[in-house]
């Protein structure tokens, strides 16, 4: 499968993203841009695998066993998912394939394995996309009135207290306002752009322009609105001296941009890369 395909493929994914393994599936066709020969039924077979488990000692238990401990239990004290040691930023460790074959990861990657084994346990959970972190909400017991729980895969599925909730919406910077679109909702396509964002911070701290270029290539297929997406793509083409296509993303985004500094800066951008010899109309 060619990047323009897995792009299709990818867009198609995410749509169905509230679908019981779509989200998985999503991020492996993330992951094959790296590893083209990934076989995706691997990992989705180790992910039902541990839903059945997760099932089957909550059975045990009578339904006893509530199930933000079910999924602690199997994910993080059984299977030891947790956060990833070694080299933080490692692109591998925005692979699910790999986290799920090494047990470590980052915070959205391990979320990601804790929802996909959560609804295939017939559990509800989505991620919580705070600033900074990334954790999973486990929905409550259908009938029940209590409140759902906020759980840490990074931290093997430790619970979240209310106060650590609070602080995690604040951010690293510690802002005094809390948003609630932290608490809400995250679709797959903005998961996906997520663990898109965290892979292109790892090919940029390691000059990798190449691969940054195709993970960046990535994001506008998810999100070709974002003329920022494109400006951030022509700015890498410049670097790897690739100045005419460079200059098309320049005027693509030009085209997008409402007028205001940001406008100025690229339109100032495209005319300095055109008085290095290639014309403009």
């Amino acid at each position: 499968m060619d990047d323009a395909a897995r792009r299709k493929a990818l867009d198609r994914t995410v749509r169905r993203g509230s679908r019981p393994g779509a989200l998985a599936r999503a991020c492996l066709l993330v992951a094959a841009a790296e590893h083209p020969h990934l076989d995706p039924s691997t990992p989705v077979a180790e992910i039902r695998r541990m839903a059945k488990r997760v099932a089957e000692l909550r059975a045990a238990s009578g339904g006893k066993l509530p199930a933000a401990q079910a999924l602690a239990e199997v994910l993080g004290r059984e299977e030891g998912f947790g956060g990833a040691g070694g080299e933080y930023d490692d692109p591998e460790n925005s692979f699910l394939h790999r986290v799920i074959e090494r047990r470590r990861g980052l915070p959205i990657l391990l979320s990601v394995v804790w929802i996909e084994v959560a609804r295939a346990a017939g559990i509800g959970a989505r991620g919580v996309p705070f600033p900074g972190h990334f954790a999973v909400y486990v929905e409550p017991e259908s009938g029940e009135d209590d409140d759902g729980v906020y759980v840490d895969p990074f931290g093997r599925g430790r619970e979240l207290s209310g106060d650590e909730v609070l602080r995690l919406c604040m951010g690293p910077g510690g802002a005094t306002a809390v948003s609630p679109a932290w608490l809400r909702r995250t679709s797959a396509r903005q998961t996906i752009l997520r663990v898109l964002a965290n892979l292109a911070r790892s090919y940029e701290a390691r000059g990798d322009l190449e691969r940054l270029e195709r993970t960046v290539s990535d994001q506008i297929a998810l999100a070709p609105g974002d003329p920022m997406l494109v400006v951030r793509r022509a700015e890498v083409l410049v670097r790897s001296d690739r100045r005419a296509a460079a200059l098309a993303d320049y005027r693509r985004a030009l085209a997008a941009l409402p007028a205001g500094a940001v406008f100025a800066r690229v339109h100032d951008q495209a005319r300095q890369l055109a008085r290095l010899g290639i014309s403009v109309n």
